[in-house]
């Protein structure tokens, strides 16, 4: 086996010593660099995509008059979503599961509880109280069903709602419907 030379010695110590400082550079620099790019890069992006949505509703041949409009449309679909009463959004949510062939085994509510901010303030929009109610229901289904129903509910439910709890369970391998049990929570204004 043949020993290096000074000179050799010295040319593998200068590049080990370049590796180094490069991987050096790339670990504290420019991945960090490269991470800040690219979450400014995505930043950017979803910003276009909301200008672009927002220059989508303004229609430039439009009339004032017409987007006056179009924004009482937008706040009756909003008024909507806060109805004072929740029999009216909880009567919506056994039609809607009987529309996508659900068969609802019961539906149970906890009484309404208003929503508070952190100075356990009463939250109030246009001088309305914002409530939650805590709803369980018990439906049973085929998978499909319960997809095209909560994707339908998410649209037109006359509420806000989240989801809290969700299990769903196969009974009998010969039967392919699903017992769902599922627990939300439903956003009031009164």
């Amino acid at each position: 086996m043949k020993t290096l030379s000074y000179s050799q010695k010295k040319i593998f110590i200068v590049a080990i010593f370049a590796g180094l400082l490069f991987l050096l550079f790339w670990v504290f620099i420019y991945w960090p660099e490269q991470s800040k790019f690219d979450y400014v890069k995505s930043e950017l992006n979803r910003v276009d995509r909301e200008i672009e949505t927002i220059e989508g509703l303004t229609d430039k041949s439009v009339s004032v008059e017409e987007g006056i409009r179009r924004l009482r449309e937008a706040y009756v679909k909003i008024e909507f979503k806060f109805p004072a009463r929740e029999e009216d959004a909880l009567g919506y949510l056994s039609q809607a599961a009987q529309k996508y062939r659900i068969e609802v085994g019961g539906v149970n509510s906890q009484p309404k509880k208003s929503m508070v901010d952190s100075e356990e303030k009463n939250i109030l929009v246009d001088g309305k109280k914002l409530k939650k109610v805590l709803v369980a229901m018990d439906l049973k289904g085929s998978y499909k069903d319960l997809v095209d129903y909560l994707a339908q509910l998410k649209d037109a439910l006359p509420a806000f709602m989240t989801v809290e709890k969700l299990r769903i369970t196969k009974q009998d391998q010969s039967d392919n419907r699903l017992t769902i049990h599922m627990e939300f929570y439903l956003y009031l204004l009164s």
